[in-house]
């Protein structure tokens, strides 16, 4: 819908129409109106957008501008701002850099008397790479309100490429007062993902919530099963700041035999050879289980998770067909230059998933829902980098999260995390073995657990693995055991565990 207004052309400016000035105008046409009529006009009034407002205060940049009309006026709010591209040259655009992925919905430009006839908006993820996703060649100022779009992006613009100026003796260039964009943000790739091809699909919208995390699952090829994500850190996000957590899963294969299925309660679920990426909230999946997918059977575990999204009731399952080989973030945890701990494993380690399973279920209904918006960086970003390094497709590691009590120095703390350089390719035993390895990430801050919390509920999780291939050392930081680097199997963990602080 177009409503006309503005009153000020590309030059000295001038004072734009009040909202009481509006007003009247209005109340003048209905009156016109009702006269040629004799019969009362419904007007409808401003429709509620959907999506929330994702442009204000952002960054701007545009192909021109006039001195004194900065391309940062269109995000200012101030709608008696605004801003002009040179006089008498086409084509111009303005694009708004959003900060992250954001499935744009709506798109709303308020013109100046010196608007764009023709002009599309197009969208881009990176700001190199454009696409269009609307267009007119019969644009005649005022407001413009582009509904009814889809588009994942980062970048929004509107390129220009004819001219007109309502009531101009020339059509001098285009101007706006203000450059909306509406969407919703899409959950962030948690700690340093990177997909390789194709960005996280997830379907958020009407959720009102901002907090996005990120678990994933990895299959390579048999029937193992690792944690990565850590009770801990949902607890402390749901009970010290009041978060019902949104949680994106996505189901990889590198390598299935095409065309399987598994059965789960009487029903067949096929089992795609690229991603399958689920969007769903804590609220509706109390748990997740993931475990054997052998001769068309399934494990217990995963039946559930199975049979849990099957039933969701809104959100939809988008299956993306992408690549991910994370080559750009290859370190991990260091203090004074020394690698903490990390274990690469192949086991059966549902145990542990169990152990953490039982400790979100138990806390994920317990808290209202809420919003939770934070940012993250310094040390909190090493924890959650990862790497592949060659081999198989991937690199086979068993990732725990950080945890510290001396926050916010992290002096002393202590990391369980894998050390980036003692697995250079991936062993030769997982090239024939399925290895289904869960991480998490994300970019929220969060109150890190106490060591005591630490102590109290991951050891126990951990000890049951039944098979460690290989062990880095624990920093011994005063009051830790140290173990050798070239330590190997579950007696280097038992070890550990039986070592202060973990036992008096």
């Amino acid at each position: 819908m177009t409503i006309h207004g503005g009153s000020v052309q590309t030059g000295p400016p001038r004072r734009r129409p009040t909202a009481r000035r509006r007003s009247a105008r209005v109340a003048a046409l209905l009156l016109a109106l009702l006269g040629a009529t004799g019969s009362a006009v419904a007007v409808a009034g401003p429709a509620q957008a959907a999506d929330p407002l994702v442009s204000a205060g952002r960054p701007v940049a545009a192909s021109s501008t006039l001195s004194g009309y900065a391309a940062s006026n269109v995000t200012d709010g101030n709608t008696t701002t605004r801003w002009a591209s040179v006089s008498l040259v086409d084509p111009q655009w303005i694009q708004v850099d959003l900060g992250r992925t954001v499935r744009v919905g709506r798109v709303q430009l308020d013109w100046e008397r010196a608007h764009a006839t023709t002009y599309r908006i197009e969208t881009s993820l990176d700001g190199t790479a454009w696409t269009s996703i609307w267009s007119t060649s019969t644009g005649d100022g005022g407001v413009d309100d582009i509904t009814g779009l889809s588009a994942s992006a980062r970048y929004v613009r509107m390129y220009g490429t004819a001219r007109g100026c309502t009531g101009c003796t020339q059509n001098w260039g285009y101007s706006l007062w203000e450059f909306q964009v509406y969407g919703v943000p899409q959950p962030v790739r948690g700690g340093f993902y990177n997909p390789g091809n194709g960005d996280i699909t997830a379907d958020t919208v009407g959720r009102g919530m901002n907090l996005g995390s990120l678990t994933t699952y990895r299959s390579l090829y048999d029937r193992n099963v690792f944690p990565g994500w850590n009770a801990q850190w949902i607890t402390s996000l749901m009970t010290d700041h009041g978060v019902e957590p949104n949680f994106v899963i996505e189901l990889k294969q590198y390598g299935g035999p095409p065309g399987s299925s598994i059965t789960c309660g009487g029903r067949t679920y096929s089992i795609p050879t690229g991603n399958m990426t689920a969007g769903f909230t804590g609220s509706t999946v109390k748990y997740y289980g993931y475990d054997q997918v052998t001769s068309g059977a399934l494990d217990g575990l995963l039946c559930n998770a199975v049979s849990q999204l099957d039933a969701l009731p809104a959100g939809p399952v988008n299956i993306q067909f992408t690549s991910e080989r994370d080559t750009t973030h290859q370190n991990g945890i260091t203090q004074n230059g020394v690698g903490y701990t990390w274990a690469q494993a192949d086991a059966m380690a549902v145990p542990a998933m169990q152990y953490l399973i039982r400790y979100f279920r138990q806390h994920s209904t317990r808290v209202p829902r809420a919003t939770f918006t934070a940012g993250m960086g310094g040390w909190d970003e090493a924890s959650f980098l990862r790497s592949y390094v060659g081999g198989v497709d991937g690199v086979d590691y068993l990732q725990w999260n950080p945890y510290n009590h001396a926050a916010p120095s992290r002096t002393p703390y202590q990391v369980f995390s894998r050390t980036y350089g003692w697995l250079p390719k991936l062993p030769t035993e997982a090239a024939d073995k399925q290895v289904i390895i869960a991480e998490y990430g994300t970019n929220y801050t969060f109150t890190s657990p106490t060591q005591a919390e630490w102590i109290r509920q991951v050891p126990a999780a951990v000890a049951q693995l039944p098979r460690i291939r290989m062990t880095n050392y624990f920093n011994s930081d005063g009051d830790w055991g140290t173990l050798n680097p070239r330590s190997a199997g579950l007696d280097a963990l038992t070890y550990a565990y039986s070592q202060p602080p973990y036992v008096p």
